[in-house]
């Protein structure tokens, strides 16, 4: 979503408490412990490449990892991609540690117990990371300007969306812009004409024409309450959706940023 409404949706709704630090404690102490067995395996007469390689590997692992698993704890909807991301390098590095402990490369015992402890390592970092900072309140908010977002990407997709003139600023506010644009390209040229043809020639206050390219690239002249109260009006993303001329009502969350 748009960094505006993301500022909007912090000052609607504090932050939560400070998230507990005991994950990543627990991760330095299982590394220095991961590091302590690595050396006994050296010392007992382990190839150096041989704990030293699997390490690296595990590294990489660890970042696509992390990724992940900062995007899924930033995020309030949409974490169908981001729950994989993170997960996935940590099951593939457990296969390699299986794989290891039942003898392959040779691996001796103290190797296996250095990747494992590593693994171990990481698995607390990534579960520190994915934690969400936002409290309940904050998340509800976020929730609900997605599903608003999401409502208004949907109806820009149809010939006549149920929209209105004035709520163009907030579509902007939206991060819709190019979905605006993309409207007018594609219907604007047919909505001018039915409007033309249309008795009295002209739009009503309740019409849309998708603003006739006026607001093409322009900025949010709304306010930041108004669009707060346009977002209110949208059910959140458990409500069962329903439509009206012209209403807002529509459900859906799936946006979150």
């Amino acid at each position: 979503m748009s960094a505006g409404v993301g500022q909007l949706a912090r000052a609607l709704a504090p932050p939560g408490p400070r998230r507990s630090a005991w994950p990543w404690l627990a991760a330095v102490g299982f590394l220095a412990a991961a590091a302590l067995l690595g050396w006994a395996a050296v010392a007992s007469g382990e190839e150096p490449l041989g704990v030293v390689f699997p390490a690296l590997a595990g590294l990489g692992l660890f970042l696509v990892a992390s990724f992940g698993a900062s995007a899924f704890g930033r995020a309030v909807t949409g974490h169908a991609w981001r729950a994989p991301v993170a997960a996935g390098p940590l099951v593939l590095w457990a296969a390699g540690v299986g794989w290891l402990a039942w003898g392959g490369a040779g691996a001796s015992g103290w190797t296996v117990a250095a990747q494992a402890t590593l693994w171990g390592a990481a698995l607390l970092a990534v579960a520190g990371t994915a934690r969400t900072p936002l409290s309940q309140k904050a998340v509800a908010v976020r929730k609900r300007f997605a599903a608003a977002r999401r409502h208004f990407q949907r109806e820009l997709r149809r010939p006549e969306p149920r929209l209105q003139e004035a709520w163009i600023p907030y579509l902007l506010a939206f991060g819709l812009g190019p979905d605006l644009d993309r409207w007018l390209r594609v219907h604007g040229a047919a909505s001018a004409l039915a409007a033309g043809a249309s008795p009295g020639g002209g739009t009503g206050p309740g019409s849309w024409s998708g603003g006739g390219g006026r607001f093409a690239g322009g900025g949010v002249s709304g306010t930041w309450a108004a669009l707060g109260s346009l977002a209110a009006a949208v059910p959140t993303p458990s409500s069962s959706s329903g439509s009206g001329g012209g209403s807002s009502s529509g459900g859906g969350g799936g946006g979150g940023w």
